[in-house]
């Protein structure tokens, strides 16, 4: 049959690009933006001016929701017009990858669900998220940064203005933490999950192998990461399970990740190169992609699988030769971390030379690569149809 023009409002897979190409480009212009406003003048307090490179990496790492700790400020310390721009840089990064993402699953597996009724949910979920947040409000904290602790946890986001809570604390376990599980999820699950509790409909077999592969993982990783973490007791469940979570969700700290022994570090970054969530939550394709494509997108999944571990390895060898001083097994997460958009590291990234650029190109990688492939399967499907 004769091609159709991609930009018929009638032809779905031309609409959920087309909404994709327009959340990417809101996204990319905030992401311009965070990184200006960190080089213009009194961008933080009492601070020198931040350097471009620095200011750059900053604006991806918020952007592509990966959070990594900064050594030079909090974005706390940052002037009320960095806040604003922060923020912004936040939710077009939700939408993108919750919004953006949830309708190419949709169109990639045949699920019924339209792209209007995924912006809503979307939009509701991030808006929610954003009430849960103003709910743990602290005293002397502002009602910006409350926000932005709920939402960034949906989103992701390693770090927020507000920050998430100590480990062990009650409010990043009841939650922070779940938060970022349900956006680990996606909206297509929520969605579904929503509409299995009206009696709307049952679980799509996505659903159910998204959901199936985080719990199982999730245990699987506490049961090799608990005897690693010392004795068993509620201090320490809480500091494995908050680990374990945030390589699904939102970033733990950098204490968290630090006061760990240094064998433990190849279970997170197995966790990380394994992969639990879909495109809907980033992070690249995972082993919930295996459980639920069919058998024509494997050969697919292969090759993307090689690209991806050819290109860790190539960013590997060249972060180590950049960074000297940089020991093999923090490299290695680091790294990781970065492609998947995870942001987990033993403390805030100090490095100044070429390792900060790979870091930055790393993170656009993992955030943008993934949409761009499943947008030129779903072209290719069509034109063969």
């Amino acid at each position: 049959m004769d091609e159709q023009r991609t930009d018929n409002p009638e032809d779905p897979i031309a609409g959920s690009i087309a909404l994709v190409k327009w959340l990417a480009i809101a996204w990319g212009i905030a992401l311009v933006l965070g990184a200006v406003t960190l080089i213009l003048p009194d961008a933080l307090a009492a601070q020198n001016n931040v350097s471009l490179k620095r200011a750059v990496f900053t604006a991806t790492s918020t952007s592509t929701l990966s959070g990594f700790e900064q050594s030079f400020a909090h974005p706390a310390a940052f002037a009320w017009h960095v806040r604003i721009v922060f923020l912004a840089q936040i939710l077009t990064a939700a939408l993108l990858s919750l919004v953006g993402g949830g309708v190419l699953i949709s169109r990639l597996f045949g699920l019924p669900h339209t792209d209007r009724a995924i912006a809503t949910m979307g939009l509701i979920v991030l808006f929610l998220a954003g009430i849960a947040g103003v709910l743990t409000i602290a005293p002397n904290e502002s009602l910006l940064a409350s926000i932005t602790r709920g939402i960034g946890a949906l989103a992701g986001a390693g770090t927020t203005i507000a920050g998430s809570g100590e480990p062990t604390s009650i409010l990043r376990q009841a939650i922070i933490l779940p938060l970022g599980l349900a956006g680990a999820a996606g909206v297509v699950v929520i969605l579904e999950c929503w509409q299995a509790i009206v009696g709307k409909s049952r679980l799509s077999s996505h659903a159910l192998g998204v959901l199936t592969m985080m719990a199982g993982v999730y245990l699987l990783a506490m049961i090799l990461l608990m005897p690693l973490v010392g004795a068993f007791n509620q201090t320490n469940l809480m500091r494995a399970s908050d680990v374990v979570s945030s390589t699904m969700g939102v970033g733990a700290t950098s204490q968290s990740i630090g006061q760990l022994p240094r064998g433990s570090d190849w279970v997170i970054v197995a966790m990380m190169l394994v992969g639990v969530g879909t495109l809907s939550s980033g992070g690249g394709i995972g082993l919930a992609w295996i459980r639920t494509m069919g058998t024509s997108l494997l050969p697919k999944l292969l090759l993307w699988i090689a690209i991806e571990g050819g290109l860790v390895l190539i960013a590997l060898v060249l972060i180590l030769q950049s960074e000297p001083a940089l020991s093999g097994d923090r490299a290695v997460m680091l790294v990781v971390a970065s492609v998947r958009n995870v942001g987990l590291s033993h403390g805030p990234v100090s490095m100044t030379g070429p390792g900060l650029a790979i870091m930055t190109g790393l993170m656009l990688v993992g955030r943008l690569l993934p949409l761009f492939v499943v947008c030129g399967w779903l072209l290719g499907d069509k034109r063969k149809a």
